[in-house]
């Protein structure tokens, strides 16, 4: 989280952890220690934890073709297989001075002169700039899909551009920090940056200075070890406050460095660091043999079966459709996945001071996150559009969005001018309550499964047809989903969800259990066994649980929302504790959504049922021969809503979900889905799946003429 209340976004207190985790338990107790001699050996000795850090971050790497696929996804106009200024303006979809100081800044990567980016020069960049950006890009390589991989390598590249400090920059800023000015930052110096005024909390300098290396080698931070942590991923969109003014002809922009300190300081207190993620990678890898095995993942969960054990291993290996062994690159993968890192963030970093309990924190968090097999969700808002949308949202451009500006919108996008609206605006972002949202806050939001899915159909508007129409398109698409969504729950209170999660919370341990659907038969009018299994693997994101973090992205999604107003009147001022009659209300649109409709859950099961081998695409082999030409007509139809990638005769679940989400050409009215809820809806968990398959397999059926 961005922090310091009042000036930063930081949140001040947590008032509710994901399931039991970070919440209720005494991590100082030592049944929570970290296993094996981890703590002795590393963690309480000082400067260990740096050098692991910096060892695992210098072995991350890409495949050899990353600048390749990089170039690919940066050349949006396909035609001329060149990456120049005309494709970067269409990549940022924006005319704001912001980002033409950034394309200026990208293509001072043209080193020969041509005025264009060549793949080989995308590969220089990716030298002169590593590990960082390197880092920055890995997670892309575990996108196995055709085009898919490639846009998000141009994505990352291209956010990192926007938002990383120059070499002047961090220059200035070392100047800052390095208060006594004798070329290295002690404890001293950094005990003299203080905490915004109105924070209430105090933060831990010693984590700082163990964080940027102070402990490691020689004492205090020299130059070189500053540089290398403070250009880092991670904290980019935390710096993205404290810029002052944009250059866009020279490609440069000034930072605030008080600022600048103030948001190091927080950020290595209160975020998930990478730091943190090394250690946690190294306590699970017990032989150090850089790899995390199924073997290890039965040590860690001794009661889970060795089918569990492979689930898990599934979840984790990134690389592979069959469970081979885990690398740092997957692990930091996973943890820096919207839904995980959120989660140990809300329970662990930020409640918690002393960096030990954060550890033991997330540690535990880890273990139950992977027994109740917690999947990353698979579709996601590109950060160049966050960052984008964070621009258009900010329009007096000082990196804080405010109700006032909110307002000015109203003419186009409703909700915008209605009072009650802004008002839920804030508080589902604002969580310092500091009356105005940072780019780290909308980006959070923005990553939740709840508006993954609401804004997904934005991507279905290309950046060409943005630029075309600049009144239009894709910018206007991401604002107005937004409000929208927020505008359909402008009358529930936050305390509205909490109430009917502790509904269903049969013993009061912040967690739905399975163990309790006797219970929570009696609790749903309607439910039988069938429907509580199906729920709680819903809600749960595949798992037997369901903690308030789960239940409050679920609840909220769109196709939710847009039927609490329909529903009852009732639903019009939802502004106090629920009553018995208000619950059965939200419960039956709960169970007639699950029960009815080709929910966001559905549609990914249905995507692995397709994808026969299990490979990230539904593809020609995936179906009989005799089905080929059908399917390859079918698949063709289902690329061509999305405009920026290649058509490439195979369809990841991005593609899928916005096919399935557009327009009947016969009945621009309905939808795709709708096709397959006529026939299918209506039947059973299982036999509904069989149905969408059996439909999609049936030529005729779904090819929109």
């Amino acid at each position: 989280m961005n922090a310091i209340l009042a000036a930063l976004c930081v949140v001040a207190a947590v008032t509710a952890a994901p399931s039991g985790t970070g919440q209720h338990e005494d991590y100082s107790e030592e049944k929570y220690a970290l296993p094996g001699s981890i703590e002795a050996e590393i963690v309480k000795i000082p400067g260990k934890q740096y050098d692991l850090f910096v060892d695992y971050t210098n072995k991350v790497t890409l495949p050899a073709h990353v600048g390749k696929f990089a170039h690919t996804g940066l050349n949006i106009n396909r035609a001329d297989q060149v990456v120049n200024d005309q494709d970067l303006e269409l990549f940022y979809w924006l005319e704001d001075d912001n980002v033409k100081f950034a394309i200026k800044r990208f293509l001072k990567w043209d080193l020969d002169g041509s005025k264009d980016i060549g793949a080989n020069e995308i590969d220089e960049a990716l030298k002169k700039h590593a590990p960082h950006l390197v880092v920055a890009l890995s997670e892309c390589q575990f996108l196995k899909s055709d085009g898919l991989e490639e846009s998000c390598y141009a994505d990352e590249l291209l956010s990192y551009v926007l938002l990383s400090l120059g070499e002047e920059d961090v220059k200035k800023f070392f100047t800052e920090v390095d208060k006594d000015g004798d070329g290295s930052v002690s404890i001293e110096d950094l005990n003299k940056i203080e905490e915004e005024e109105g924070s209430n909390k105090k933060y831990k300098k010693d984590i700082t200075f163990e964080e940027l290396g102070g402990n490691s080698g020689t004492p205090g931070v020299d130059s070189n070890e500053f540089k290398f942590y403070v250009v880092q991923e991670a904290l980019l969109d935390d710096f993205r406050r404290c810029r002052t003014t944009v250059n866009k002809e020279e490609g440069s922009v000034n930072f605030d460095d008080k600022c600048l300190a103030e948001e190091l300081v927080e950020f290595t207190n209160d975020d998930v660091t990478d730091l943190d993620i090394a250690v946690l990678f190294r306590t699970i890898d017990v032989d150090n043999n850089g790899y995390i095995t199924g073997a290890e993942i039965s040590k860690l969960l001794p009661e889970a079966k060795i089918r569990e054990v492979k689930e898990i291993m599934d979840i984790l290996d990134m690389s592979s459709v069959l469970s081979t062994d885990v690398d740092y690159t997957e692990f930091r993968t996973y943890l820096r996945s919207p839904t995980v890192q959120e989660q140990m963030e809300k329970a662990c970093t930020e409640p918690l001071e002393e960096q030990l309990l954060e550890l033991r924190c997330m540690f535990d968090l880890f273990k139950e996150l992977i027994d109740d097999e917690h999947e990353p969700i698979l579709l996601d808002v590109p950060d160049v559009d966050q960052i984008i949308t964070f621009e258009i949202l900010d329009a007096s451009d000082d990196g804080k969005i405010k109700s006032d500006e909110l307002s000015k919108f109203s003419s186009v996008h409703q909700g915008y001018g209605e009072e009650q609206t802004l008002k839920r605006f804030f508080a589902e972002m604002d969580e310092d309550i500091s009356k105005y949202i940072c780019l780290e806050e909308l980006n959070e939001y923005l990553d939740t499964p709840h508006m993954e899915y609401a804004t997904g159909d934005c991507l279905l508007k290309s950046r060409q047809n943005d630029v075309a129409n600049k009144d239009g398109g894709r910018k206007n698409c991401f604002v107005h989903e937004i409000g929208d969504t927020i505008d359909n729950i402008k009358n529930f209170e936050p305390k509205t969800f909490v109430d009917w999660f502790n509904h269903f919370d049969i013993d009061g341990d912040g967690q739905i259990e399975e163990a309790e659907s006797a219970k929570l038969i009696e609790k749903i009018e309607g439910a039988d066994a069938k429907f509580i299994d199906l729920f709680l693997e819903e809600v749960g994101q595949g798992g037997n649980d369901v903690n308030l973090f789960e239940w409050s992205w679920y609840v909220k999604q769109q196709e939710l929302a847009d039927r609490y107003e329909e529903k009852d009147e009732k639903f019009k001022a939802l502004q106090d504790s629920l009553d018995a009659d208000e619950i059965k209300l939200l419960n039956q649109v709960l169970v007639t959504y699950i029960n009815g409709d080709i929910t966001e859950y559905d549609q990914e099961e249905l995507f692995d049922l397709l994808d026969a081998d299990d490979d990230q695409d539904i593809e020609i082999t995936d179906f009989p021969e005799e089905l080929h030409d059908y399917i390859e007509k079918l698949l063709a139809q289902i690329e061509s809503p999305v405009k920026d990638e290649d058509p490439d005769k195979k369809v990841n679940f991005r593609e899928f979900w916005l096919w399935l989400n557009s327009p009947q050409k016969a009945n621009p009215e309905k939808k795709i889905e709708d096709i397959l809820e006529t026939e299918c809806a209506s039947l059973e968990h299982f036999e509904e799946l069989s149905c969408y398959v059996r439909m999609f397999r049936t030529p005729g059926k779904l090819l929109d003429k």
